[in-house]
């Protein structure tokens, strides 16, 4: 059986082709958009607890290629199961956070999560997510 010659013709200039590099300006190559901090799951949600407090249950994930320290903080003075801990390369881990009402029947809580740069200390990003909360009354 004989290949045509068109056909290793072409076969040969795809393959000079993909073996040539690539190289690009600095300047030619745009970015926009926000570096990923620590994620947190789910970023929205609507609590509702019968209780002074609520609780929020959430995922906080590592989206580096390297071991992150995470650290938790909130605008409504949560407290945290675990206010900062230390996630491998593409982890995730489970956190809870608790939110009092202050008396209020509604309340809507920012919390963020940080994450740190294990091997020298420097914050990469920052995530925040957005959860409003209701206290019901049994009345």
């Amino acid at each position: 059986m004989s290949v045509p010659v068109w056909y290793r013709v072409a076969a040969t200039a795809l393959l000079v082709c993909a073996t040539v590099p690539t190289t690009a300006a600095e300047s030619a190559i745009g970015f926009s958009g926000v570096v990923p901090g620590a994620a947190l799951w789910p970023a929205r949600a609507a609590v509702v607890s019968f209780a002074d407090r609520a609780a929020i249950d959430m995922t906080v994930s590592n989206p580096g290629g390297a071991p992150a320290l995470i650290q938790l903080s909130s605008n409504a003075g949560a407290t945290f199961s675990r206010p900062a801990l230390r996630v491998a390369a593409h982890g995730g881990a489970k956190v809870r956070a608790f939110v009092s009402f202050d008396g209020r029947a509604a309340r809507t809580v920012v919390i963020c999560a940080t994450r740190i740069s294990a091997s020298d200390g420097r914050e990469i990003g920052r995530n925040c997510a957005r959860y409003a909360m209701k206290r019901l009354a049994l009345d």
